[in-house]
């Protein structure tokens, strides 16, 4: 599911039978033992971690001292704004019909 920047692994442990709001999060010290095992949802996991509610042995102490803050990474699409010459151009028509044009 996600690892930090000191190389703690954080996994879902999922259940066969359960459903994903039932799979508990378990964290790993660059994948050796012990582990921690939260037994809540990934949301309630953040809220707990950063409301300092639970510690993970894992996370280094002052893990939180500067404060939580959120930066929205910019979206880096490489895909091209339109097609390249050569490529069939349309639209599809209220039946599901698809009108090429060149």
């Amino acid at each position: 599911m996600g690892v930090t920047g000191n190389g703690d692994y954080l996994f879902w442990v999922t259940q066969l039978s359960g459903a994903p709001d039932h799979w508990t999060i378990s964290v790993s010290e660059a994948l050796r033992a012990p582990w921690f095992t939260y037994n809540g949802t990934v949301t309630a996991f953040l809220v707990d971690v950063l409301s300092a509610t639970v510690r993970i042995p894992m996370f280094l102490p002052g893990l939180l001292d500067g404060g939580i803050a959120f930066t929205p990474a910019q979206l880096q699409s490489t895909a091209p704004t339109t097609a390249p010459p050569g490529i069939c151009h349309g639209t599809v028509n209220r039946s599901g019909l698809f009108r090429s044009r060149w």
